[in-house]
């Protein structure tokens, strides 16, 4: 008898996906506020250092090109951009989402760090769905990556998934990391488990695309209810989630689930 059998049989009250280790700095989304699913960036632009939070308001005369804005490099000189934080985290149904990240439906996301340039990598949901991949494929160094279309591949076994892009620009470097350990990505998606920097070249338009704050939690949520349903159609084990960790590898522990189904479900 399998382990999946046997804590079906033995345990029924238990689901097999939860653990109780928990890694990431969070709290809980609080039941009876979810917000509608989207809501509109604000449509006036702003400059990164504001979107950053680097600073509380600055106006722009440069038509928010960087590359020539004075103020730009007067803050690069003066050193006043720190390195980034380590993410904090919300846990929403057993997974976690980072605060002030941007979320593509493909579950991606996308930082903004100081300098105007983003850092792409997979969600919590995604890694924990997958579990740990043999191989990650990464673009080369200069090459274009557009919002929407395929960038980089996870691989694991004979699987594979295509990962969608958060944000179009110019890919300036790659966590060279993973092409020896690519289960650092499984283990810290939102800090060591990046995939690429990116200089973007369309930002203010591809925000606007993207789930931030409590739009990011409501849809967190929501995949976790269709993955649910999933689970209890394929499996017909009851599957729900109240706060609990969920554990690092979903597809292993359930290998009854469709990969092809996943795949065109969570990460289009």
């Amino acid at each position: 008898m399998n382990t999946i059998s046997q804590i079906r049989q033995n345990s029924p009250q238990v689901n097999p996906m939860l653990s109780d280790r928990c890694t990431c700095k969070t709290g809980n989304l609080h039941p009876g506020k979810v917000p509608a699913r989207r809501h509109a960036m604000a449509a006036a632009p702003k400059c990164h250092h504001m979107l950053s939070g680097q600073v509380s308001y600055k106006l722009c005369w440069q038509g928010y090109d960087c590359d020539t804005c004075p103020y730009d490099q007067m803050m690069e000189d003066a050193g006043l951009l720190p390195t980034s934080s380590q993410a904090h985290c919300e846990n929403v149904a057993g997974f976690d989402v980072a605060r002030n990240y941007y979320y593509h439906t493909g579950h991606t996301w996308a930082r903004i760090e100081y300098g105007g340039r983003v850092r792409v990598g997979l969600d919590d949901f995604a890694q924990r769905l997958v579990g740990p991949q043999e191989k990650i494929e990464l673009p080369r160094l200069r090459q274009q990556v557009r919002q929407n279309e395929p960038f980089a591949v996870l691989r694991r076994g004979k699987k594979s998934v295509e990962l969608r892009s958060p944000v179009d620009g110019t890919v300036l470097a790659v966590n060279t990391r993973l092409r020896q350990h690519a289960d650092i990505a499984n283990a810290d998606p939102f800090n060591d488990g990046w995939l690429v920097l990116v200089q973007p070249n369309a930002l203010h338009h591809n925000l606007k695309s993207l789930l931030s704050g409590t739009d990011s939690l409501a849809w967190i949520d929501d995949q976790s209810n269709q993955l649910s349903l999933m689970v209890n159609k394929t499996t017909k084990y009851a599957y729900a989630f109240a706060g609990a960790e969920v554990v690092r590898d979903i597809c292993g522990t359930l290998p009854e689930l469709d990969w092809d189904e996943l795949v065109e479900r969570f990460f289009q």
